[in-house]
């Protein structure tokens, strides 16, 4: 709850009572709130934009993300899982989902996330693909 007192207190210094954020301009200040370590204080500005954004999985992994660093990994693992529903290639969902399995203590659940899929475009060249 203090978490949410101090952003909703950050909301209130940068946008004045009766003035409205624009997205970009909450997005913006959690994004700062991300560099500058206050992860927690930034999900309840990324759950406010998810919830008017609900087909951006930009916003959707960053939701993931801060909850990730604020410690709440079951919580960022449905963010990611949200957003590889919009955006099923997504590689940092994968990722970053396969990593919070791992802080989890669950490796298995881990390693099924990411499958890498040799693709040949021509005889001397072979890329990798995530599917």
């Amino acid at each position: 709850m203090k978490l949410l007192t101090s952003a909703f207190a950050i909301l209130t210094l940068v946008c004045p009572a009766g003035a409205q954020q624009t997205p970009a301009e909450m997005a913006q200040l959690a994004k700062q709130l991300m560099a500058a370590g206050r992860a927690g204080e930034a999900v309840p500005i990324y759950r406010e934009l998810v919830r008017a954004m609900p087909d951006n999985p930009g916003l959707a992994l960053n939701l993931g993300l801060a909850l990730d660093m604020s410690g709440d990994k079951r919580a960022a693992i449905r963010e990611y899982q949200a957003v590889l529903k919009l955006d099923p290639q997504s590689f940092p969902a994968r990722l970053l989902m396969g990593t919070a399995y791992l802080d989890l203590g669950q490796p298995s659940e881990a390693i099924v996330l990411v499958r890498w899929n040799p693709v040949v475009l021509e005889p001397s060249m072979t890329v990798f693909r995530i599917t």
